[in-house]
């Protein structure tokens, strides 16, 4: 996946542990493509508005979406641009989300995860 028409820098790219178990790897680039693009997804009008003035102003950035399954997933971008992460909303109010790669059975808990644009893949680092 190449994100030519990116109107900010995601930062490194992670999903919990959750997220990454339950959506596929074709969801989270999909939705990714369109995060980036602009096209927050299922966000309401006021939190659409929120995102318009985020681009300009530096602030966070929240996109929702349905993956293939029917689950509701969130992409956060934070106010600096350096990291992305992918979440379900129940993972929101967990005190510390483990990332976990999309690929692989067993990862290091405390081993961040990235997605690679190049390559489609979500890679434990």
């Amino acid at each position: 996946m190449i994100l030519t028409n990116a109107k900010f820098s995601l930062g490194q790219l992670v999903a919990t542990t959750h997220a990454a178990s339950r959506l596929s790897p074709e969801d989270v680039a999909g939705a990714i493509g369109r995060h980036a693009s602009g096209d927050w997804g299922e966000v309401c009008d006021e939190d659409r508005a929120s995102n318009e003035e985020a681009l300009v102003e530096g602030l966070r950035l929240l996109s929702v979406y349905t993956s293939s399954s029917g689950i509701t997933f969130w992409i956060i971008t934070e106010w600096d641009r350096s990291i992305t992460t992918v979440l379900l909303p129940e993972d929101y109010y967990v005190q510390r989300p483990q990332p976990r790669s999309l690929f692989q059975q067993t990862v290091d808990p405390t081993t961040p995860c990235q997605y690679s644009v190049l390559n489609s893949q979500l890679l434990c680092i």
